[in-house]
C-alpha cells in the first residue's frame, strides 16, 4: 500500500509541475485577452481555443487516458448554440469539457470561486458565478445568463446537479437549465463524465494514477419543443445521461466480455419516457 501511495505522490508531483509550467505559458495570454472589452473577449474564438489547449494540457497532464464518444453531437462554431449539461464529480470537470468545446464561445455557470487566485479572476470576467445561496434563488442567475447569451452564439455550460458528488453516480437535476433552454429556444446537449471522481477525488491533492481511463460521452441534442412540458424534458435529459452511464460502465468494468474491444458505444439511443411527478425549484 505504501508503494502505491509513493507512486501516486510521485506522479502527482510531476502533474503539478506540468500544471505550474502551463500557468506560466498560458495565463499571460489569457490575462491579456480577458482584459478586452466585453464583446471582444466573450466572442473571441482565439481566447476559447487558447483555453481549450490549456484545458487539454491540464487533463492530459494527469497521464490518464481520456476516451470521448459522440463528438459529432457537439455543434461547431458558429452552429447551433446549446445548453451543455454534465454530471459533476471532480475539479477537473470544467477543463475536461472545455477542451472538447474548442473555439466555441461559452458561458459557464459555476460555483463562486472569486477568492481563488487566477481562476477566480478569469471566471469573474468570462462566466457567471453562483454561491450556494444563489442555488436556492436561481432567478437572478437565469437573468444574468440570458443577458449574456440571448442573440449571441455562446454555449451555456452548467452542472444541473448543483454540486459535486464523490460517488460517481448521476444525481437529481435542478430544472434551471430547462428554463434557460425554453427561454433561449436552444437544445440541451447532455454529457456524461465517467471516472472523473476517482481520478481527482474531492478534498484530495493526490492524483489517482491507478485510475486507468476516464470517459466523456456526448449525447444527442434534446429539443425542448419536442416535449409537452418542462418536467418531461428534465426527465428525458436525466434518463439519457443515466443510459450513457450504464452502457459505458458495462463496457469499461467488464474487460473479460467478448465485446470489450469490438463493441461500438451508442450513448444516444432513445430512452423510454414514463410520466413522473417532478418538483421544480
Amino acid at each position: 500500500m505504501a508503494r502505491i501511495n509513493i507512486h501516486n505522490m510521485y506522479r502527482s508531483l510531476i502533474t503539478y509541475i506540468l500544471w505550474g509550467v502551463s500557468i506560466l505559458v498560458f495565463f499571460p495570454v489569457a490575462f491579456i485577452l480577458i482584459l478586452l472589452p466585453e464583446k471582444m473577449r466573450r466572442d473571441n474564438t482565439f481566447y476559447h481555443t487558447w483555453m481549450a489547449w490549456w484545458s487539454k494540457v491540464i487533463v492530459r497532464g494527469t497521464f490518464i487516458n481520456c476516451t470521448v464518444y459522440g463528438r459529432e453531437n457537439l455543434p461547431q462554431y458558429p452552429g447551433q448554440p446549446s445548453i451543455i449539461i454534465m454530471n459533476h464529480g471532480s475539479s477537473l470537470d470544467i477543463p475536461a469539457v472545455a477542451m472538447e468545446l474548442g473555439n466555441y464561445p461559452q458561458v459557464w455557470i459555476s460555483n463562486d470561486y472569486s477568492k481563488k487566485p487566477l481562476l477566480g479572476f478569469i471566471l469573474k470576467r468570462m462566466h457567471v458565478m453562483v454561491s450556494r445561496a444563489g442555488l436556492r434563488n436561481p432567478l437572478a442567475t437565469i437573468r444574468s445568463v440570458y443577458a449574456l447569451t440571448h442573440n449571441f452564439d455562446r454555449h451555456v455550460c452548467l452542472f444541473p446537479e448543483g454540486r459535486r458528488y464523490s460517488d460517481g453516480d448521476v444525481h437529481s437535476f435542478y430544472a434551471g437549465y430547462a428554463v434557460l433552454a425554453e427561454m433561449l429556444d436552444r437544445p440541451v446537449v447532455p454529457m456524461l463524465l465517467l471516472g472523473m471522481h476517482a481520478l481527482f477525488p474531492k478534498k484530495s491533492i493526490v492524483i489517482n494514477t491507478y485510475k486507468k481511463n476516464i470517459v466523456i460521452s456526448i449525447g444527442k441534442p434534446i429539443f425542448r419543443k419536442n416535449f409537452a412540458t418542462r418536467e418531461e424534458a428534465v426527465i428525458i435529459a436525466e434518463a439519457q445521461i443515466d443510459r450513457q452511464q450504464d452502457v459505458l460502465r458495462a463496457l469499461i468494468y467488464n474487460p473479460s466480455s467478448a465485446e470489450f474491444w469490438t463493441a461500438r458505444i451508442e450513448p444516444t439511443d432513445t430512452v423510454t419516457f414514463v410520466p413522473t411527478q417532478v418538483d421544480l425549484p
